[in-house]
């Protein structure tokens, strides 16, 4: 595992069942697009505290799984939305994106490796 996640927080998820980590996992896979996109609208369109609670949001979401760097970066999107950094929305967007469906992958990685139910 990489730097992503935050190992000791998905140690605590195994209570939870294998079954129950892949539903969960599956659902955090189908809302993070979805989340992105809105956020991507709200921040092209000027709504900065709409945009702040959707980057709140989905940090939630991330923090769930140990996905340190998701989450850092959505801390970093809801306190500084109007930064430098994240002037290009397309920029921004794909960079998150990516962080997503990497740390997706570990999480996925670490529930197939669970030897659970």
């Amino acid at each position: 595992m990489s730097d992503l996640l935050d190992l000791t927080i998905l140690e605590g998820r195994k209570i939870l069942g294998r079954s129950f980590l892949e539903v969960l996992f599956e659902k955090f896979s189908i809302e993070a697009p979805k989340i992105i996109g809105e956020m991507k609208a709200l921040h092209q369109g000027g709504q900065t505290a709409a945009f702040s609670d959707k980057a709140h949001l989905f940090k939630g979401l991330a923090a769930n799984f140990g996905a340190i760097k998701v989450t850092q970066f959505c801390q970093e999107l809801q306190v500084n939305p109007e930064s430098e950094q994240f002037q290009d929305t397309e920029a921004w967007v794909l960079q998150l994106t990516a962080l997503v469906e990497e740390t997706g992958a570990e999480i996925k990685n670490f529930i197939n490796q669970l030897d659970l139910d």
